[in-house]
């Protein structure tokens, strides 16, 4: 789920930093999952781990990331799948481990987020309902263009899984 995300990444233009930042958090994401499931913290680390993501979320022939990618630019995941015209494991799996996920009590942003978007749920409607529930939590709306811009980073960084609770605080405390 991690590479599709990163795929989606790719199919909305937002770069090599945001990708990067999707895969960071997919390692977090995973090595807690694989953790409270009773694996070592440390194969995540590893080639069967990082290094497997490396590969699946970078290379243009990685299956799962050129579906995510497809499915930004607007194509359902069947249409995706159709296209790619091999199996793309991730569509299958993303809801496997969300489920586990959810009996585990982890939580996985970026799967849940990946979940809503082959459920059917458009992008726009994902990083509104992530945004609606980062200014309900804040407790109050943004008025100022400066504010504007600072939300919509927070939406997609929240998308994506980024905590910005950490070393943000002074961009983000003001909106």
């Amino acid at each position: 789920d991690v590479d599709v995300a990163a795929g989606g990444v790719d199919g909305l233009g937002l770069g090599d930093n945001a990708k990067a930042g999707v895969i960071t958090r997919g390692v977090a994401e995973m090595a807690r999952l694989g953790e409270a499931a009773g694996a070592r913290v440390e194969t995540f680390a590893g080639l069967a781990g990082m290094g497997d993501l490396m590969v699946t979320c970078w290379s243009k022939l990685g299956r799962n990331r050129r579906a995510g990618e497809l499915i930004a630019q607007g194509r359902t995941a069947e249409e995706a799948a159709a296209e790619i015209g091999q199996v793309v494991e991730g569509l299958s799996t993303a809801p496997a481990l969300r489920d586990l996920a959810r009996r585990l009590s982890v939580d996985l942003p970026i799967t849940e987020a990946v979940c809503s978007v082959l459920g059917g749920e458009s992008l726009t409607d994902v990083r509104l309902r992530v945004g609606e529930a980062e200014d309900s939590r804040r407790g109050h709306a943004h008025r100022n263009a400066r504010c504007r811009h600072v939300r919509r980073f927070v939406v997609l960084a929240t998308v994506v899984g980024i905590d910005l609770r950490v070393g943000h605080s002074d961009v983000v405390q003001g909106c």
